[in-house]
Order: structure tokens, then sequence, then C-alpha cells
């Protein structure tokens, strides 16, 4: 949500970019205790996705609203695209292979959702390959990665 968020601010409309981050930090604040006190560390994580998701929209239909148009750039496709690979990932996981039962297990599937979105984003984003490229390119490892 961070171009989002930009985008907003950009517009000289840092009211709205106040109104809408405490309002999302609120709403987070209430899902985490209602959905962790219910679920547990799963309730939490939950609360998590569905704040953001619900910010993402705030953000559409703010910029819908002042812009005319949606702003959604490919990155932001391809970053669904990712997200939604790994919450299939972490469904299946928690509801089949690894049921979380404690913080630990809650680390453990969140960290294999993580390297999931992160590969599945490498492998169909041109713009994250080339960002790697161009920072390993200002490091001790370019020299290494040439022939």
């Amino acid at each position: 949500n961070s171009p989002l968020s930009s985008t907003v601010t950009g517009l000289n409309k840092i009211d709205s970019e106040f109104r809408i981050t405490l309002f999302t930090a609120s709403v987070n604040t209430v899902l985490a205790l209602v959905f962790g006190w219910f679920y547990g560390a799963v309730g939490v994580v939950v609360g998590m996705i569905l704040t953001e998701l619900g910010r993402f929209v705030i953000y559409q239909y703010f910029l819908y609203d002042s812009l005319g148009s949606l702003a959604l750039t490919r990155p932001m496709a391809e970053q669904i695209l990712s997200a939604a690979v790994m919450g299939g990932v972490v469904w299946f996981l928690s509801a089949y292979a690894l049921p979380v039962r404690s913080w630990l297990y809650l680390i453990v599937v969140v960290g294999i959702g993580a390297a999931t979105y992160g590969i599945i984003l490498f492998i169909i984003s041109d713009h994250l390959r080339m960002t790697i490229g161009n920072v390993l390119k200002q490091t001790p490892l370019n020299s290494w990665m040439r022939p």
C-alpha cells in the first residue's frame, strides 16, 4: 500500500492520508484483539490481512474518487497474484500439513508463505528481477556474477 499512500500524499491530501492510516490502525488493533481472543495467533494474522485488504480498497476508492481511475499497476497486479498463491499455500499448510498449534508453528507457516511470495514474485516480475540486478551490480557480489 506504500505506493498508494505516496500517491495520496502526492495529491497534497495529507489530511486524508492521516485519516486512512488512523482508521486502519484502529481497525487492525480491534481485529487483532478480537480474532486473537477467539482464534489465537492465526486470528491476529487474519486480522492484519483483512486490515491491509481494507486499506487497499479504501485507497483505491479514494484515488478513483480523486482521479477518476483506479491505481493498479503491473507490479501491483504481480504482487496481488503472488499474495494469492502465498495465501493458498498458507491455507493448505495450516489446514492439512502443519496445523498452527503455537507461535512456533505460526512462524514456520508464515515463513514458508513469505518464501513462496518472494519466489513467485521473482519468477513473474521483470521489475523485481531488474531491481535486484541493479542493486547487486553495486555490491562486491557483482564480480562473482560475471562470467
